[in-house]
């Protein structure tokens, strides 16, 4: 029997990757995941569906030169089939040149998943990664310009409308564990959270500099204003799991301060995904979605047909880069709201 072995680098990974699992009945799984993304300790991991866990080292770019021989164990999985949902992270890479799957799927990783060219990456840049490669990785790199360049033999995804060449994806159904359903509704019901609640998705998005401290702030207040034009009595703050630590509480300190609505931080769930926290297996108090430009709206929308989401992303965003319009594009096509406006994009 070939091996499945999953790449998994996020929360959103792991789930979908047992979702997989328990939807196509899949036997013989393996799991890979990074040691600082804490996978294994997850309240999400569900061992009975893994044969075997490894855990991966992030590679040292001043000594990459000894990344695969500190993974070269992971040649006894050659010729399996290889999951993943980012196809560009270099460790990923090396892990498929060792490994030299029979088969690869691809399944969603967010914005990256639906957009072309998300990585804008300079001609420069492109060379240097080749030559890193020759010279450190044994010319494991393959893709340097973003996720969805790699062949593959299948596509997943949460809804079909959301990927170009639907009729070759496979639609992904949420599985998760009782256990996890009922921490979600033990941490949300601890909470004083009144009706109508509403979440806000916050992004590392000058993490990633993809705008300015001013631009991400003036966005943040608009949201917090615009839970009030929604006479949102509670609004509960959800943090992207690549925020650093400084800027969240920045965040959160701003959204306080411009908003009249109660305004919270679920800890004990906040690193679940938040198609977990939202799923329509949840009896949650949550009427609407609201973020600058995360995904996690598009996908919420498709996934519960009866939640509001709303974007503070506009067509002078939109103009700033390739990025920001093929995004507007798809909060047009999918009818996101539009901050301050009951019209859609």
């Amino acid at each position: 029997m070939h091996k499945n072995i999953f790449v998994v680098n996020t929360q959103l990974h792991l789930l979908l990757a047992q979702s997989i699992i328990s939807g196509d009945r899949l036997h013989n799984c393996i799991l890979i995941s990074y040691e600082k993304d804490k996978i294994h300790s997850s309240l999400l991991l569900e061992h009975s569906l893994w044969s075997d866990l490894y855990e991966l080292p992030v590679i040292d770019k001043k000594a990459a030169y000894s990344y695969k021989k500190k993974i070269k164990n992971l040649k006894k999985l050659n010729n399996g089939f290889l999951f993943w949902g980012n196809d560009y992270q270099l460790e990923n890479q090396v892990v498929a040149h060792i490994i030299k799957p029979e088969k690869i799927y691809l399944f969603d990783d967010g914005l990256a998943s639906y957009m072309d060219n998300i990585r804008e990456v300079t001609f420069q840049k492109k060379l240097a990664m080749k030559l890193f490669s020759s010279l450190l990785l044994g010319r494991a790199l393959k893709n340097v310009t973003g996720i969805g360049h790699y062949r593959v033999d299948g596509r997943y995804c949460l809804s079909k409308e959301l990927v170009k060449y639907a009729n070759q994806a496979k639609e992904i159904h949420l599985s998760f564990s009782a256990k996890v359903i009922n921490e979600v509704r033990s941490a949300v019901s601890e909470q004083p959270i009144c009706k109508p609640a509403a979440l806000l998705l916050t992004q590392p998005i000058t993490e990633y500099n993809a705008l300015s401290k001013a631009e991400e702030d003036a966005h943040l207040i608009r949201l917090a204003k615009e839970a009030d034009r929604l006479e949102v009595e509670t609004l509960v703050v959800k943090y992207h799991p690549g925020e650093s630590i400084k800027r969240s509480l920045e965040r959160l300190d701003l959204i306080k301060r411009n908003t009249q609505a109660s305004v919270l931080v679920i800890e004990r769930i906040n690193s679940l995904p938040i198609e977990v926290i939202i799923s329509d297996q949840q009896d949650n108090p949550f009427k609407f979605a609201l973020s600058v430009y995360s995904t996690a709206i598009l996908t919420l929308k498709l996934l519960r047909s009866d939640l509001h989401c709303i974007s503070s992303l506009s067509k002078a965003d939109a103009e700033k880069s390739e990025a920001f319009f093929q995004l507007f594009e798809l909060f047009r096509k999918f009818k996101i709201k539009e901050v301050n406006s009951e019209r859609v994009f």
